[in-house]
């Protein structure tokens, strides 16, 4: 999360002002965005297995319920 409120007006603009300064719009990011630290929430590394694990199970349940409607 970034202190700008302008989201994705201000996003463009960035992508836009890296266009005209033929440069990587990430570049821009570092000197033009600043944390809000109030509003961020850093991701749980824990939890990575158990959502791998979930996802897996989605994707063969879609695979088993698509194979009824295939045939």
């Amino acid at each position: 999360m970034s202190h700008q409120e302008e989201g994705a007006a201000f996003g463009a603009a960035l992508r836009a002002l890296a266009m005209l300064e033929e440069t990587e719009p990430t570049s821009l990011l570092k000197e033009h965005l600043d944390r809000d630290s109030n509003r961020c929430c850093k991701p749980d590394p824990s939890t990575v297995i158990f959502y791998d694990e979930a996802y897996f199970q989605y994707r063969q349940s879609v695979e088993q319920i698509a194979s009824i409607y295939r045939n």
